[in-house]
């Protein structure tokens, strides 16, 4: 078969509506949106109305104040029923989790005698980058002489201090010719801590220091005596498989050494605006910020020595429930986008054969950085491919010199399933 491109034809209707919904003169749309808006539609309408009454017919006199009082109707009123309202926000609880769903509660005091109706909650719960135009929540109508109530549930899409801004309670109500707001003060504030997934292995984290000979017989590790054998499981290294039990028994055996007191690892996260791509919670920041809070989590854990490198802060979790919820809040605290380096990413290269570190950072670092694109030691990398969290395409910006040093994210897609895909390999390959 010939490899000539088969033409396609295309319809009357479809060449039509090209045509009619084709934009011939791009810069004269400033001068002609603002018809678009429907308070220009009625002025001109007025104006046509108050010509006719001049010169053709008094009685256009009549359309012409009709108009002019729905223009007035439009404009004053949302503004006067806006100030006879006190707003208040509240939220039922105070921690929440990216995508889990949060409670709150929007208290209306309305002094009118009147109802207020078409109320819309706008701002403070999605960033700039989202769309901040959708509103939150929407109220059918406030009675006069009372105070109401209206509790909802909502998912929060974002790691973040909510608001984020100070929300606004808006109405255009009767026609939408202006949309008047009034601030909502809110009482109390939402934390909402990233989104962590599980991991079903670990990489070796135990510190290679004297220090560290203390080894504990009833925890089972890589680095001790040892202590006996059993039946291969999911993410068991090959390495432990003991060969002549595999081949009498005649099914996968590995050993079990003891393991150390304590394991430590350190976790990097490259919050630089600079290196990273996307925006909102579908960007490499973030991403970068719930794959560090996930590798961090299995080893806090695990009990392990757990510090996280946030920028130029450094953040030692103490053990315990309670010390993880504080390091969830520092991560929630972190502003939506990101902290400027003074410098080149600091990961302590002289400890990088004493202890795990793992770096997670894009591509663009490492153009920056060259020395990162040769892992030693102990360091792992997990590097999220920029141009892919751009055009939602699969990128392939470099190729790995050590496999088993680096983890890539190279899809937009599925990131969860590609990070615990690739630290699996990781893992089996350490």
């Amino acid at each position: 078969m010939s490899g000539t491109p088969i033409p396609v034809r295309r319809s009357w209707g479809a060449a039509l509506h090209a045509v009619l919904h084709h934009d011939f003169c791009p810069s004269a749309n400033r001068w002609v949106y603002w018809l678009k808006r429907p308070e220009a539609s009625l002025a001109t309408a007025g104006l046509a109305a108050l010509a006719c009454a001049v010169f053709v017919q008094p009685i256009a006199f009549v359309a012409f104040g009709a108009i002019v009082c729905t223009l007035a109707l439009g404009w004053i009123w949302p503004v006067l029923a806006m100030r006879g309202l006190q707003c208040e926000l509240q939220f039922v609880q105070i921690r929440a989790t990216e995508r889990q769903p949060a409670r709150a509660r929007l208290r209306i005091h309305n002094r009118w005698p009147w109802p207020v109706w078409g109320l819309t909650l706008r701002d403070g719960f999605s960033s700039g980058e989202e769309l901040a135009e959708t509103p939150t929540i929407a109220l059918a109508s406030v009675p006069g002489w009372h105070t109401s109530e209206f509790d909802w549930e909502f998912r929060p899409a974002c790691r973040g201090l909510y608001p984020f801004t100070v929300p606004r309670l808006t109405t255009g109500f009767p026609f939408g010719l202006v949309q008047a707001g009034k601030r909502v003060q809110s009482t109390t504030e939402l934390l909402v801590w990233p989104q962590t997934s599980t991991l079903d292995v670990l990489l070796d984290s135990t510190e290679q220091r004297s220090a560290d000979d203390l080894l504990c017989e009833h925890r089972v590790g890589e680095c001790g005596d040892f202590t006996g054998t059993r039946g291969f499981r999911q993410g068991d290294s090959l390495r432990r498989v003991n060969w002549a039990q595999t081949a009498r028994h005649g099914r996968l055996i590995v050993t079990e050494r003891q393991a150390a007191m304590q394991m430590a690892v350190r976790v990097v996260i490259d919050l630089d605006p600079v290196i990273h791509a996307g925006c909102g919670p579908n960007g490499t920041l973030e991403w970068a910020i719930r794959i560090g809070a996930t590798i961090g989590k299995i080893y806090h854990q695990q009990h392990a020595a757990f510090e996280c490198h946030l920028g130029p802060a450094v953040i030692r979790v103490s053990p315990g429930e309670a010390g993880w919820k504080r390091f969830l809040d520092e991560l929630a605290r972190l502003p939506r986008l990101g902290v400027a380096a003074d410098g080149p990413l600091s990961t302590c290269s002289h400890r990088r054969h004493e202890i795990l570190e793992v770096v997670v950072t894009t591509d663009r670092r490492l153009d920056i950085q060259s020395e990162l694109q040769h892992p030693c030691g102990r360091q792992r990398l997990v590097v999220l491919a920029t141009a892919a969290f751009q055009s939602g395409t699969p990128s392939h910006p470099f190729s790995p010199c050590a496999a088993h040093h680096w983890l890539v994210i190279e899809s937009q897609d599925d990131v969860i399933g590609q990070f615990q895909h690739g630290w699996r390999r990781m893992c089996y390959e350490h």
